[in-house]
């Protein structure tokens, strides 16, 4: 017979065709997955303090309304009037301290670039305020 039965020999090769069958899967899964963790948003709330220290009164205070307005010291300004008049301060004190408050809706993109600014006119020590004292 020729496919009978006689003695057998060793294996000598894994069958690796589960192996890629597996690794396939979980890449599909992979793919399929990652989109939609990307996707997925960072969400941050702003910080919420039982004691904070009060703002200084030689403190300049910027407020950033829901609407991007921009007010300084209880004067609501545009963006150029403000980059001017804050730059004019922090060229008369160099050791100008300013204290940016923002309302909870704006977007992190929107005060990055209110305190880029602010940065830009060359004040060097700027304080955040959070909690509910915040903007209106």
């Amino acid at each position: 017979m020729a496919g009978g039965s006689g003695p057998r020999g060793p294996i000598g090769g894994i069958n690796v065709t589960p192996l890629v069958d597996v690794v396939l899967v979980l890449l599909i899964i992979v793919m399929v997955a990652s989109p939609v963790i990307a996707r997925r948003g960072l969400t941050v709330s702003l910080p919420k303090t039982e004691k904070a220290d009060a703002v200084k009164p030689g403190d300049l205070r910027v407020v950033l309304g829901k609407d991007l307005s921009v007010e300084l010291d209880g004067k609501p300004m545009s963006r150029e009037d403000f980059g001017l008049a804050i730059k004019g301060l922090a060229a008369r004190d160099p050791g100008l301290r300013v204290a940016v408050a923002a309302d909870e809706s704006v977007k992190w993109g929107d005060l990055a670039a209110l305190l880029d600014d602010i940065k830009h006119a060359g004040v060097k020590r700027v304080a955040a305020e959070v909690g509910s004292r915040g903007a209106r």
